[in-house]
């Protein structure tokens, strides 16, 4: 059951950004995210123009859905999300996406997940993804270095205990929705 809804005001310095879409994530804590960061080379992590946008994952998540249009708000992300307990999230086979970045990734399953996705798509949406991956990020890395940290992390698995949801519409409004 989702408790209270509760605006995050950024302090005054800084910039609320604008999106084209609100987006919808489901937040952990994973104390041994920094202990799998410190294994990969400095020089692996794919950075652009030293923006922290890429690099090391710092707020480890699952994205639910991307691309909710504008009318949405915070109460209509609660109610669809309302029944769903998201305990128990598995994490497990460490792989790669490969675009023009290597994104190390843990696949995610656990309850709630895919019928929060689904619920959250009956709300107006764009897609790009025809299929839900569940997926929690570690980091992007430069082309091609992304093999031997899967080969390096392929044993590792974790069963975590999500902490918030949080909905970012795109006006830049943060909202953190209790677990």
């Amino acid at each position: 059951m989702l408790g209270r809804i509760e605006e995050i005001i950024p302090p005054f310095w800084e910039k609320r950004l604008k999106y084209d879409y609100g987006c919808v994530m489901l937040h952990f804590t994973f104390w041994e995210l920094s202990t799998l960061h410190s294994y990969i080379t400095p020089q692996h992590v794919y950075t652009v123009n030293g923006s922290n946008r890429f690099g090391l994952e710092r707020k480890p998540h699952i994205t639910l859905l991307y691309g909710l249009n504008g009318s949405v708000t915070a109460k209509d992300v609660s109610e669809k999300l309302q029944k769903f307990n998201y305990s128990g999230c598995k994490l497990n086979n460490v792989s790669l996406f490969k675009k023009k970045y290597d994104v190390l990734k843990f696949d995610v399953s656990g309850s709630g997940i895919v019928d929060g996705n689904e619920a959250l798509t009956t709300l107006p949406h764009v897609s790009e993804h025809n299929v839900f991956n569940p997926h929690l990020t570690v980091a992007y890395l430069t082309k091609g270095m992304g093999d031997r940290y899967v080969n390096k992390l392929k044993k590792e698995n974790y069963i975590l205990k999500p902490s918030y949801l949080e909905y970012t519409n795109p006006n830049g409004r943060i909202y953190k929705l209790h677990i």
